[in-house]
């Protein structure tokens, strides 16, 4: 069954998307290229072969090419350009070498991410039939150079040719990273997803994106390289869709990231660009001793900035390593939630706050407490709100509840098995204690923007027009 105002919002959604070169102008054009690109992602994640029946191929196809589409439209109209100035170029005395390096590139890039299974095992879902097969063989390369013509060839290069590399850089990378953080999908989506979506999916893709960037600076501004690369992962992830077995995500984005930052390595070492290239695009003086100790200097002060940054990264997590061990002289303990029995009071990643209590004088019916329990968790004490207290003679007996929970806590709890009073929590930073490998992955990520911080800060010598190759079309 064909659905018909699901085919009709997905032809308006392109045909609006159509009018967007003619309503804005000037440099304006860089930045709607790009939004236009990350739009038209989100309106594909939106469209379900269900929704569309067996116009999916036709619409699947649509959306692969819409990109390149807007790419012409954007370069041919908007800058009144040809397509060999923003990527669409191929260097011949370093096109072998490219299409092997990105061969290359794929194989660390996959080596590195599915290290894990070779531990844990991997699971192969079914493969697509032949005539899916067939579908992504020839499409997903579309797909990919649609997409790298807008954040490598046009967003990239319009921004280096004008701005800085470094603006260029990052804003292609976060363009990019945004074609994964779809905000009409992740509404349906828990809290924790959320997390996953935003460091497996938005963070991985900037970073991915970085790579990209870097990786199209380093071949003269030539899209062989890149789209050979996304096209390689591409076809492996949709026709081999090989993925491990009981592997948490946090995981999976500390391997990614140390794949992307190897192949960094590896495209730095690697290829080398033309000097003069270098002088305008990373902002290397054009006289080597002219100002050297005072930028070294800068370089020093920037890195002693970012490696306190880190450090102090590094102080609160090793505050908050400790957490789920007993801390009898402390006066406020730290705990993270690890379930959701108190929503919607509490919930899953809750870092809260608990006070030391020394008289049962201290708590009430309807206090939020810690109490240990071995028998009903064995992740640390439980955090549950008290719904009534007994006494055996002298002695107070509580009985505790989950906000959440349909029914008390299965056992009395007694006075000395308390371990605080609840004063006070934070959201979501308790997912760093619950999860260790999310707090190294975000020691990653500030290792990354420690190294863009401690790179020199753009210059103001005057540009070029054009990008600056050894054989430009």
């Amino acid at each position: 069954m064909i659905d018909v105002p699901g085919i009709f919002a997905l032809v308006a959604g392109i045909a609006a998307l159509g009018m967007l070169p003619w309503l804005v102008r000037g440099w304006r054009w860089v930045w709607s290229a790009g939004i236009m690109a990350v739009l038209l992602a989100w309106l594909y994640d939106g469209v379900s072969p269900d929704a569309v029946g067996w116009w999916f191929p036709l619409a699947f196809g649509l959306f692969a090419a819409a990109p390149l589409g807007v790419y012409y439209l954007w370069v041919r109209y908007g800058e009144r350009s040809e397509p060999a100035r923003f990527g669409f170029w191929i260097p011949e005395d370093r096109a072998a070498g490219l299409l092997a390096l990105s061969a290359a590139f794929v194989g660390i890039f996959l080596v590195l991410t599915l290290e894990p299974g070779f531990l844990l095992g991997f699971s192969l879902p079914p493969l697509p039939d032949p005539y899916d097969f067939g579908l992504y063989l020839l499409i997903l390369p579309v797909l990919a150079l649609g997409q790298e013509a807008i954040f490598r060839g046009y967003v990239l290069i319009r921004l280096a040719d004008t701005v800085s590399f470094r603006a260029g850089l990052f804003a292609s990378a976060i363009l990019f990273g945004l074609t994964q953080f779809n905000p009409f999908v992740i509404q349906e989506i828990s809290r924790s997803q959320l997390i996953a979506v935003i460091f497996g999916g938005f963070i991985t893709s900037v970073a991915l994106g970085l790579f990209l960037g870097f990786y199209c600076y380093k071949s003269s501004w030539s899209l062989l390289g890149t789209w050979s690369f996304r096209t390689g992962i591409l076809w492996f992830t949709f026709l081999t869709p090989v993925v491990i077995a009981n592997l948490a995500w946090e995981y999976s984005f500390i391997f990614a990231l140390i794949a992307i930052v190897g192949m960094l390595i590896v495209a730095y070492a690697g290829l080398r660009e033309p000097r003069y290239q270098a002088r305008h695009y990373l902002e290397e003086p054009l006289n080597p001793r002219r100002g050297t100790l005072a930028a070294a200097a800068r370089t020093r002060q920037q890195i002693y900035v970012s490696a306190a940054l880190v450090a102090a990264v590094l102080v609160v997590l090793a505050f908050a390593a400790p957490i789920a061990a007993e801390t009898e002289r402390a006066p406020v303990r730290v705990l993270a939630i690890a379930s959701g029995s108190m929503v919607p009071t509490l919930n899953r990643g809750d870092l809260v706050f608990l006070t030391r209590v020394t008289s049962p004088d201290q708590l009430q019916v309807g206090d939020i407490a810690a109490y240990n329990a071995p028998y009903l968790s064995t992740e640390g004490p439980v955090v549950h709100r008290i719904i009534a207290i007994h006494y055996n003679g002298s002695t107070p007996i509580y009985t505790f509840k989950g906000d959440h929970n349909p029914s008390p806590d299965p056992r009395p709890v007694q006075f000395y098995q308390i371990e605080g009073k609840f004063v006070g929590s934070v959201p979501l930073v308790g997912y760093l204690v619950l999860s260790p490998a999310l707090a190294i992955a975000l020691i990653l990520v500030l290792a990354l923007v420690s190294l863009y911080r401690s790179t020199s800060e753009p210059g103001r010598r005057p540009r070029p027009r054009l990008p600056l190759r050894e054989n430009p079309i």
